[in-house]
């Protein structure tokens, strides 16, 4: 009996001990909390957000602090700490995001080195009931000082849906710079590929702007200082011009089948249908077209007027306002954006200048399309083309052939919509056909001092 409860008595101590073990085990585990900055950093500027996270799956984090060291002191950003609730039971969090804002120069830190210092301890009882620690430190520039922009050349006005050209000198390696016009930003690119502080960035106004909201330059620094510098711009407000289409049973009977062969047409009447491409499809062309042409490739390829259509005549224009009639009844309005151009059946069409095509392919209402990217932000768009005789990747020569004329997308007739984009902003084609606009507008700048 008295060997029974001996045995017993003993496995029982064994369970405590292997019980006390477990515990002293998860409450003096050693595995230190991981800190991880969410993107990399180089430098401080005036004001610089730092986001991180701080993991500990165990025993939970205890504290994180954040310190910018530099010539021996210490400048704390961040002091965070957590009360342990109980033994078993830790109270802080196994997951600590996180962004805390340096401002260098309300901490009066001067420009040079220091160290960024973040550190998270846990609630371990192991190192004597200290927990374990984890520190980051990361070298650091502390660059308070903004870019210095000098504005060289702008234009006094510009055209509604028109173009234009700044030019201007900074004085270090920018992270990013160029001109916001109406809240829309054009990127700026080096004037010459030797040279990276003489800068210059395409302007373009939509057809329907009145006046000039906000007109600046902005350059930020690799540190991210940021500066704006402001100039003035008059606008040349467009005449409109109308025009009147006519949709015809014919028309739809004839042009829908295409359509509904390339692109997923709703349920519906003809006429609803029709809409459905003047309006959403259109829009989404277009949405497209912008997305393709807004990224400023930094070389230039172009150096003179653009290439028109040879022997064509007008049959459209720039931002023409467009009223649709079916049976004598207004259905609907859309401006064109673009020039429409006709010669012979199945012309052969012509770059307008040297470039790389971005898109060879069929985009809806404008059918076959081929979009050139001439550097700088330039663009061209060739459309209702009935063949493509280049593909996506091509390099081509001004005049090289793309294609020839058709009726591909919405059209009723043979003729080529050339259109020219600026920053993703469609804008009047006349001016880049035009020698001596270019020349007074933006190739004087471009010539060597």
């Amino acid at each position: 009996m008295k060997k029974t409860f001996s045995r017993i008595l003993f496995s029982f101590l064994l369970l405590c001990v292997a019980a006390a073990a477990v515990v002293l085990a998860l409450l003096n585990e050693r595995e230190a909390p991981r800190i991880e900055l969410v993107s990399p950093i180089e430098f401080l500027a005036i004001e610089q957000t730092i986001p991180f996270v701080v993991r500990d799956d165990k025993s939970g984090i205890r504290a994180v602090s954040v310190t910018v060291e530099q010539d021996g002191r210490q400048y704390t950003i961040l002091d965070r700490s957590w009360p342990r609730q109980g033994w078993f039971s830790h109270g802080g969090e196994n997951v600590y995001n996180q962004t805390v804002t340096v401002k260098s120069n309300e901490l009066g830190l001067r420009d040079g080195r220091a160290d960024l210092i973040v550190t998270a301890r846990d609630f371990s009882l192991w190192n004597f009931m200290a927990g374990n620690v984890s520190t980051l430190r990361r070298p650091v520039i502390v660059d308070t000082s903004r870019p210095k922009v000098r504005l060289l050349d702008a234009p006094r006005s510009i055209a509604a849906g028109g173009s234009g050209m700044v030019r201007y000198r900074v004085n270090e390696p920018l992270a990013a710079h160029g001109v916001v016009l109406n809240g829309l930003f054009h990127p700026g690119v080096p004037v010459r590929p030797d040279d990276d502080r003489t800068l210059a960035a395409m302007l373009a106004l939509p057809y329907d702007a009145k006046r000039v909201e906000e007109c600046y330059l902005t350059a930020t620094d690799r540190a991210g200082n940021t500066v704006r510098v402001p100039f003035s711009l008059k606008v040349r407000p467009r005449r409109p011009r109308y025009d009147r289409i006519t949709v015809s049973d014919r028309f739809l009977a004839g042009k829908l089948p295409e359509f509904a062969g390339m692109i997923d047409l709703p349920e519906g009447a003809p006429l609803d249908q029709y809409l459905y491409l003047n309006r959403e499809e259109r829009r989404k062309n277009n949405e497209k077209i912008r997305s393709l042409t807004s990224v400023a490739t930094p070389k230039r390829f172009w150096n003179g007027p653009m290439k028109r259509l040879p022997r064509s005549s007008r049959r459209a224009g720039f931002a023409d306002r467009r009223s649709y009639f079916y049976q004598g009844r207004l259905i609907d309005k859309q401006v064109h954006l673009g020039i429409d151009l006709a010669s012979v059946r199945q012309a052969p069409v012509p770059a307008a200048a040297a470039g790389t095509v971005v898109f060879a392919d069929y985009l809806g209402i404008y059918g076959n399309a081929v979009i050139l990217d001439h550097g700088w932000g330039v663009f061209s768009l060739y459309s209702h083309l009935s063949r493509m005789d280049v593909a996506k990747g091509d390099e081509v020569a001004r005049g090289d052939i793309l294609g020839r004329t058709g009726t591909t997308g919405m059209v009723g007739g043979d003729h080529l919509h050339f259109s020219v984009l600026v920053g993703g902003v469609f804008v009047d084609p006349v001016e880049w056909w035009d020698g001596r606009w270019l020349e007074l507008n933006i190739l004087q700048y471009l010539k060597p001092e």
